[in-house]
């Protein structure tokens, strides 16, 4: 769960990096504005699911 996290975040910062390259430098625009709502949406998503993974790890592990 943490692994799939960790790829979904670095998946959407990856894609941030390699799309928007072009916008650098010019002004912002409506679809600029949208991608990054994207990216940090999936980024956001990605830490969560990493989070979850974390906290049933510890529970399992609070188990033992």
């Amino acid at each position: 769960m943490v692994t799939l996290g960790a790829l979904l975040y670095l998946g959407s910062q990856l894609y941030g990096l390699i799309e928007l390259r072009p916008f650098i430098g010019r002004p912002f625009d409506q679809d600029w504005s949208e991608q990054i709502s994207a990216i940090v949406g999936l980024s956001t998503v990605g830490l969560l699911i990493c989070a979850a993974g974390i906290v049933a790890h510890a529970l399992a592990f609070k188990k033992l």
